[in-house]
């Protein structure tokens, strides 16, 4: 699983989106194997934490908690266990 230290030390929006598009990425998940879908799927997973839009969390310079990453960390593994991606956030 996870833990909120492995995601980056900045915990800003948008290294956490390329964090997690990049993870993604390389899962080497058939359906995961587009970048667009992969940054897809990152924005729903952070959409599950905060669900305002992405440019109003960089404007705000959004960083994410520690219980936030950890959430952010299991929903990842949900879908790199094959779980669809609004099961892992809960909607």
């Amino acid at each position: 699983m996870r833990r909120w230290t492995d995601f980056p030390r900045d915990n800003s929006d948008r290294s956490v989106r390329i964090w997690l598009t990049e993870v993604l990425l390389g899962s080497g998940l058939v359906g995961l194997a587009d970048e667009r879908e992969c940054r897809g799927v990152a924005d729903r997973l952070v959409a599950g934490v905060d669900d305002r839009s992405r440019p109003v969390l960089e404007l705000l310079g959004r960083r994410y908690d520690e219980a936030e990453l950890h959430n952010l960390g299991k929903g990842l593994d949900h879908v790199l266990d094959g779980a669809p991606v609004q099961h892992a956030v809960g909607w």
